[in-house]
């Protein structure tokens, strides 16, 4: 496949009509005025049927499936994407707002470079950079803190569209699991948005053998109360490594013929270790069947190189050991290595423990380690494998289930409820301001367009949330103007699109988070200069059937 080049000039048109192309579709999305647009998906479904066009108003998925049949247009739409998915890793929602706003800054500074041809385009650039550094400052103290789930279901409820029913569930979820808890998202089992609240420590791994261990009257898991946790980070490949947990836990006495003789009934006990081999598996079902052993083999959480981690975590929350690995061998077992809990449930997917007995100022400690760790980690991967582990020992987890009448509905709210929960995390992390691109409208409006050329742009970049806000809702633009300069008034009040009436933001519920603000506008920012100083490009010639 070959390559042609694009000079500068050529790019120029192409650029700007890429970009309004992807900004024309995603901006429609924004606010309560802001439309669903319909995707057309390619395939079949199980029973043979076309698949459905996806239905969404999630800027990031619009945006995704943009691209244009011109190769200059389409080269400028995949770098606009970059807007959408730097914004969604950061921050989770913002994406329509980064559009909004990139769009603006790079039309604003072409139309500015053209007017004054003695411009050097990557200064404009850098005065652009420098000038949304004092939007960002002006931002944060504008913000207010995060002091109630009131002000979550707030959040939650105007990123969702105005659905008061997702906003309450997310208010509750963060209620129950804090702001460093683990809220998850999937597909429900009823019609409706549905919460289910894990008070213990869970992970995802069930009992190994699936049914053969479980001893409830459905045979669908293992429950048990009081029970042991035996805790080992390697492979149990032979039943004679178990022996000296098993004497610890129901003592040993010697009879007439030398055999030994348990001297107190077992407790429930739970066998934890990476692999399991099937004479350990056999050893433990002979144990359970013939003696009556209530027992579990679990295998521990995680694969990879973090699981010696969990284990670690685990044996804080019972106050045991984790054995092997670089600790002691499991043969070497002492009676303050085993972890006690209240309760345990397995099944075949996930393992709950209830009220470890581990020391509070243990798992205290082991909290602040995690922490002090999640500040420091190499990816963002790794900073939410900790926030997990972090939640797991504090909080416990709360699951949405995303119920719905079609499959439509229920991936359409889906995005939605994603959205929402991005946004109500993004408010706890960094507070909130008032919403509906006011706080921008007025920032842009405290700007000294004379201090330099980014102030210039960005003064009249700022307020174009606020104005699609207002657009999306049909109204016109001497209407517009009329209610910027009305808002611009008091920095507590909003313009309220759903019910076309001027507010106070916080008791009327329309805020932002500054996180999504902050993010959106830093990479809008980015890709903006990007585009602005672009000399020219290299693309692959497509072939036209």
């Amino acid at each position: 496949m070959h390559k042609r080049i694009v000079s500068k000039d050529e790019l120029s048109q192409p650029k700007l009509n890429g970009l309004t192309k992807i900004a024309d579709i995603v901006k429609r999305t924004l606010g309560p005025g802001g439309l669903p647009i319909l995707i057309e998906r390619v395939g079949q479904t199980l029973e043979g049927t076309p698949i459905g066009p996806k239905i969404t108003k999630d800027g990031v998925s619009v945006a995704e499936e943009c691209s244009s049949e011109i190769e200059e247009e389409d080269i400028v739409i995949q770098a606009v994407k970059g807007i959408c998915r730097k914004t969604v890793n950061v921050a989770g929602d913002g994406t329509t707002t980064a559009i909004v706003l990139g769009e603006a800054i790079v039309k604003i500074a072409d139309q500015v470079l053209k007017a004054d041809t003695s411009l050097n385009p990557q200064l404009v650039k850098e005065s652009i950079e420098e000038a949304s550094k004092d939007v960002i400052k002006k931002l944060k103290k504008a913000s207010t803190k995060v002091k109630n789930t009131k002000m979550i279901h707030q959040v939650a409820t105007i990123s969702a569209n105005g659905d008061e029913e997702i906003g309450t569930i997310i208010a509750q979820a963060f209620e129950h699991v804090g702001a460093e808890g683990v809220v998850t998202v999937d597909e429900g089992h009823s019609s409706k948005v549905t919460l289910d609240k894990v008070d213990g420590y869970q992970f995802s791994r069930g009992a190994e053998g699936r049914n053969a261990f479980f001893n409830n009257s459905q045979n669908t898991q293992f429950e048990a109360e009081n029970a042991a946790i035996i805790i080992y980070d390697g492979r149990l490949i032979s039943y004679t490594q178990l022996i000296p947990a098993l004497r610890i836990l129901g003592g040993v006495s010697v009879v007439e013929d030398g055999s030994e003789r348990p001297t107190k009934p077992f407790p429930p006990i739970v066998v934890m270790a990476n692999e399991f081999s099937p004479e350990v598996l056999q050893f433990l079902l002979v144990q359970k069947e013939q003696s009556g052993l209530s027992v579990c083999p679990v295998t521990g959480p995680n694969v990879t190189h973090v699981r010696s981690g969990y284990y670690d975590d685990i044996a804080a929350y019972t106050g045991g050991t984790r054995l092997g690995n670089g600790s002691r061998n499991l043969e070497s077992i002492e009676p303050d290595d085993l972890g006690l809990i209240k309760r345990v449930i397995s099944d075949k997917y996930k393992t709950t423990f209830y009220e470890g007995q581990g020391s509070e100022d243990e798992i205290l400690a082991r909290v602040q380690q995690l922490r002090a760790a999640k500040e420091s980690a190499e990816s963002p991967y790794d900073a939410q494998v900790l926030n997990d582990r972090i939640a797991a020992l504090t909080n416990g987890i709360a699951k949405i289930g995303v119920g719905g009448s079609t499959e439509f509905e229920i991936k359409e709210k889906y995005d939605r409820i994603e959205d929402a929960l991005n946004a109500a995390r993004a408010a706890i992390q960094e507070g909130v301001v008032p919403g509906g691109g006011s706080t921008l409208l007025r920032i842009a409006l405290s700007l000294d367009p004379t201090k330099s050329v980014g102030h210039m742009i960005l003064r009249k970049a700022l307020q174009a949330p606020f104005c699609q806000i207002l657009e999306n809702i049909g109204l016109s633009s001497e209407k517009i103007e009329e209610l910027s300069c009305e808002v611009a008034k008091s920095d507590s009040i909003v313009y309220d699109a759903r019910s076309k009436q001027i507010k106070r933001a916080i008791s009327s519920g329309i805020i932002d988070p500054v996180k999504v603000t902050r993010t959106a506008l830093e990479n809008a920012v980015s890709i903006a200069g990007l585009l602005s100083t672009s000399g020219g490009a290299i693309i692959y010639k497509k072939n036209k059937n």
